[in-house]
């Protein structure tokens, strides 16, 4: 058995071990430099610009006094900028400690004292809230990140954008600190080494199928505080792959998740089972991967996720603790999932399976699971007092490893485990009162301890249970407090506030029950099995109780999504104490905007929380949609005033505008005229209309070269269309300033050709466009109904200007008929005009305001708080 065993745990093998992460992406670097690495929004940044920016950031830090291991947090939002500061922190020789925006300001405030760090950097518009709420009179240098990166933009010389050479950085240094809930109420810091992360993604990367020179893109789904985001963006990032980001709202809604997998051709996933089981990538191709972790994958969920997932899925079994990822199960699209293996060890990984006297238990017998080999962390950060109680000696380490120093601590995981005849480790359960809930850690004591310093709080216990629906268990496990109290009239209501300025989101418990005392068993322990059920169908109000249309409806989305019958939901309930968690989120998002001519964001079911709330917010949105004047789809755009003035100029010297765009997409999709033309015609606001409208925008044009083969002739006759198209001229004062040309070959092949004037689309816009009438096309394609946009952010921006335009033509009109001297607008351009002043002395007509030094100062403020332009605040502000 002990050879078998060791056999098993026989992992050891040859990584990068002197280099840090930083150069793994510089070795990438090196070979693509013009690749496009991170993409968020419609904002990219290449290997180069990626590289150039951290080595400028890195230099900036060290300038301030930043010296190597040294900690410095990160308040940001998630973004391409986040992705800098990263790189930028790591090649300086320090590491970062992330700091999640929606944490409460006195988590925010444990963490830098915990850290003692020398530095924060933070988004422009979040560093008013650290200085007014969180920092106080700690010594801490705080960075506006927007405000320094454009400041080195513009000058290179002192902060050069070159790698950085000259640092005696050692792979045995911190990369980063995170932490994870604790016992003692209050969370663990826990540091990371670069060789560990090293050792694991780089094994990863080859398990996973990433490494290569083949394409990948993979999608930055995890917030920045948890390991997954770590592993995601170093999977991108040093095998040379695109990085797309998606803040972490845009994650629960599936009409944003499910486009940008798409618009991104995303690879790859990582994610949670629990989550990503509510969405539906059928419609997905190009994802040929799904990574789950940090929940125990049982059948049921394996089976629910099967039935929108038909590619590879890989499980991995991961602590913050330990590496990277400690054991990988893969499952090929016709697996079956008939137990809960957590899979093998991965490279330079160990398990070790223990009975309470720390002995190997034998093969198929239960025992604790501990991780050894490379990657288990130093420890907690300032516990010392904890730390031996996780990080054991390793009996197992062999003279070998001794004399290299590695493999000399075990850590102690709780989890129960055995090991399978096939080598695998099969997860049993926990040995303590740790929870996992929709993968993520959490130490019931944490949440104790907070409990007990609200006064009169004499006792409290915080367990996972499945909530009760009259009759029935609720699917999904939920944290639940029990206290004993010595008044009543402390209510959940009040717990629940108090809790809300402490731990995160996801520590808050769904209900809180008070009890006369916490039930106890022979042993003297607390006995789960005596703790009342919290049944979520019973409510001293019934149906009668909501008002309206709205509320109604409402009502029974909240009762499907909870799982709860309708008459039990009351107006004045808590979406947050009915079994609120991340799936829920999802769902009720999705069945909102399904049921009712509105929707709502995470964030708003954040801030309205009870029914009768989120009703008036549904409400007034309508109420807002309903205020604004009908247009009928078929409505044209008016152009904004500076295009419009290049019409008038175009008529008084012929030729002044005359550059235009051209490109040629040539698929086997497009197989289907109308559809075609449908999926245009909704990116142009006109949906069906397009198809019946006798005059319409777009100048479309049909031919057929069925009759000539593929090859030579062919691509003569298409490229001979496409110099006919370069000498016919658009004509600004008719209109129709795009054609489309629909070119159907032989043996089913399409060709579909663009030409455009370039007043009206630029070489930003030209592939979006593309892309989005290629998405379009597919949707139509598959059956699926879509309604053009006519209220999109371009299109209220365009009419902003034009809205009270008429009473400015009024005004003019008045003055021009006062005028006694008419000229002529040909001659005039000729012509000095009477008060001697040349035309072109002046670009534009200008008016000017002088604004008070506060109400500058306001301007101010503001740009740099919310990241806008001075322009764009002028301009509401009109």
């Amino acid at each position: 058995m002990k050879q078998q065993l060791e056999e098993w745990n026989n992992t050891d093998r040859e990584y990068p071990s002197s280099k840090r992460l930083h150069h793994l992406i510089e070795e990438v670097v090196e070979r693509h430099e013009d690749k496009i690495a991170v993409v968020c929004n419609e904002r990219e940044l290449t290997y180069g610009e990626l590289n150039a920016q951290g080595n400028s950031l890195a230099r900036y830090l060290r300038s301030i006094g930043i010296l190597p291991e040294q900690l410095v947090a990160l308040f940001l939002d998630k973004s391409e900028k986040l992705i800098v500061t990263i790189l930028g922190v790591w090649k300086s020789g320090a590491a970062y400690v992330p700091i999640d925006l929606t944490y409460p300001n006195e988590r925010v405030r444990f963490v830098l004292d915990d850290t003692t760090a020398r530095a924060i950097i933070g988004s422009n518009r979040h560093v008013e809230r650290l200085q007014r709420e969180v920092i106080g009179d700690r010594k801490l240098c705080i960075i506006r990140l927007k405000s320094l990166l454009a400041s080195l933009a513009q000058d290179s010389s002192k902060f050069p954008a070159h790698n950085l050479d000259d640092l005696p950085l050692t792979s045995q240094q911190l990369a980063y600190v995170t932490y994870t809930s604790g016992t003692t109420g209050f969370p663990k810091g826990i540091f990371k080494q670069h060789t560990n992360v090293v050792n694991s993604i780089t094994d990863l990367s080859a398990r996973y199928g990433v490494a290569g020179q083949h394409h990948e893109a993979i999608l930055l789904f995890s917030a920045c505080v948890f390991e997954p985001f770590v592993r995601q963006t170093l999977m991108a990032l040093v095998n040379g792959h695109l990085l797309a980001v998606i803040n972490d709202v845009e994650k629960y809604d599936a009409d944003t998740l499910l486009p940008s997998i798409r618009r991104h051709s995303i690879t790859y996933l990582n994610g949670t089972a629990s989550v990503l089981q509510e969405y539906d990538f059928s419609d997905c191709p190009s994802l040929n991967r799904m990574v789950l972790v940090g929940e125990n994958l049982t059948e049921a969920r394996y089976l629910a996720l099967r039935q929108r997932f038909k590619n590879r899925i890989l499980n991995e079994y991961s602590f913050t603790e330990p590496a990277f990822v400690t054991a990988l199960k893969i499952f090929e699209p016709e697996s079956t999932r008939k137990d809960t293996s957590l899979g093998r060890p991965v490279r330079n990984v160990k398990c070790y399976i223990l009975n309470p006297s720390l002995k190997r238990v034998p093969i198929g017998a239960t025992g604790e699971l501990h991780i050894g080999g490379l990657g288990i962390s130093k420890g907690y950060l300032n516990r010392p007092e904890l730390t031996p109680h996780r990080f054991i000696l390793n009996p197992f380490q062999t003279d070998c490893e001794k004399q290299l120093g590695i493999n000399s601590l075990m850590y102690k995981t709780g989890d129960l485990a055995l090991w399978l005849p096939n080598g695998e480790v099969e997860y049993l359960g926990r040995a303590d009162f740790q929870i996992k809930l929709r993968g993520i850690r959490i130490e019931t004591g944490e949440i104790e301890t907070m409990l007990a310093l609200y006064p009169r709080v004499r006792t409290s216990l915080v367990v996972a249970k499945k909530l009760r629906n009259g009759p029935e268990e609720t699917t999904n496990e939920h944290l639940v407090g029990y206290y004993v109290c010595d008044s009543a009239s402390v209510s959940e209501a009040d717990l629940l506030s108090f809790l809300e300025k402490k731990p995160p989101r996801y520590m808050i418990p769904t209900r809180l029950v008070r009890l006369s005392q916490i039930p106890v068993n022979v042993n003297g322990k607390a006995d789960l099995r005596a703790l009342p059920a919290i049944d979520i169908s019973n409510s001293t109000e019934v149906r009668s109780d909501l008002r309206g249309d709205t509320e109604i409806a409402l009502g029974q989305i909240w009762a499907d999504v909870l799982g709860a019958r309708q008459r039990s939901v009351s107006r004045n309930d808590n979406f947050f104490r009915l079994g609120r968690h991340s799936i829920t989120y999802i769902q009720l998002i999705a069945r909102i905007r399904q049921r009712l001519p509105v929707s709502i964001s995470v964030e708003n079911v954040f801030a309205t929380r009870t029914l009768e709330r989120m009703a008036d917010l549904l409400q007034n949105k309508q109420q807002e949609k309903c205020d604004k004047p009908h247009e009928a789809p078929t409505e044209l755009l008016e152009e904004n005033a500076a295009t419009d003035n290049i019409y008038l100029a175009n008529s008084l010297q012929q030729g002044f505008v005359y550059h235009y765009l051209k490109s040629m997409e040539q698929s086997d999709a497009y197989v289907m005229q109308s559809v075609l033309r449908a999926a245009a015609a909704v990116l142009m606001g006109k949906g069906g209309f397009q198809l019946i409208d006798q005059d319409p925008p777009l100048d479309w044009r049909f031919f057929y070269f069925t009759d000539v083969a593929a090859g030579a002739v062919e691509d003569r006759k298409l490229e001979d269309l496409r110099r006919q198209d370069l000498t016919e001229r658009f004509k600004l004062d008719v209109g129709r300033l795009f054609r489309v040309y629909l070119i159907e070959h032989s043996e089913n092949r399409f060709t579909c050709l663009f030409s455009c004037h370039h007043a009206i689309l630029d070489g930003w816009s030209l592939p979006l466009l593309f892309e989005k009438v290629h998405e379009t096309y597919l949707q139509l394609l598959h059956g699926n109904n879509l309604t053009p946009s006519i209220d999109d952010p371009y299109t209220r921006t365009q009419r902003y200007p034009h809205a009270h335009r008429e009473d400015h033509l009024d005004f003019w009109a008045g003055v021009v008929q006062k005028i006694d001297e008419r000229c002529d607008m040909n001659a005039s351009l000729n012509e000095r005009s009477r008060y001697k002043v040349q035309l072109a002395d002046y670009d534009q007509v200008q008016e000017q305001r002088q604004l008070t030094i506060a109400l500058s100062a306001g301007c101010h403020r503001a740009r740099s708080r919310d990241d806008w332009r001075i322009y764009s605040i002028h301009l509401l502000c009109q």
